[in-house]
């Protein structure tokens, strides 16, 4: 909840006046100055660079990371080159821009992702056209088949149907009732 009586400073790093620690619970942290301006704007200068320093790492970091996992390593090198050359021209903001960057990156990777599944589902559309073609074009020869078959069964019928019509019409001339 609250740091160690060790953590708490007693004395202001900037004028070294002494520090005035209420560590009632209305407040919310501990007290790192004596409270003047000049102290207080010392140390805010301070935490922005502390901060701007933990920005630029996580930039370099970042940057580090998807050179190494993304790009092969030549092409890795070369972006670091140019990462640490821009971050070096200007510490300020210069590690948004290398962000930027990489984000702008990421961003053409993401298009050419996108073109190859958008090419592999052409291929898997194309398979599936051909392959359902050939079933078509199977099933079409079955059915062909299928045709003949009973075209020949209609032939044999009419065969029989002639036969058993000429046997009748010999009974009848035979026995005429």
């Amino acid at each position: 909840m609250y740091p160690s009586t060790q953590e708490v400073p007693t004395q202001c790093p900037i004028c070294g006046a002494s520090i005035n620690q209420n560590r009632s619970y209305s407040w919310q942290r501990v007290q790192t100055s004596c409270g003047s301006d000049r102290c207080r704007k010392a140390i805010s200068r301070k935490n922005i660079a502390e901060r701007k320093q933990a920005e630029r790492e996580a930039a370099r970091e970042g940057v580090r990371q998807y050179c190494t996992e993304q790009l092969t390593s030549e092409q890795g090198k070369v972006i670091l080159a140019a990462v640490s050359t821009l971050m070096a021209a200007d510490q300020e903001h210069r590690h948004e821009q290398a962000e930027q960057i990489i984000q702008v990156f990421e961003a053409v990777r993401c298009k050419h992702e996108k073109i190859g599944v958008l090419i592999e589902n052409a291929r898997a559309a194309k398979e599936r056209a051909d392959k359902a073609e050939r079933f078509n074009q199977d099933l079409e020869k079955l059915y062909q088949q299928r045709i003949a078959d009973l075209e020949g069964e209609v032939q044999v019928y009419q065969l029989l149907e002639s036969a058993i019509h000429g046997i009748a019409q010999r009974q009848l001339e035979k026995q005429p009732e």
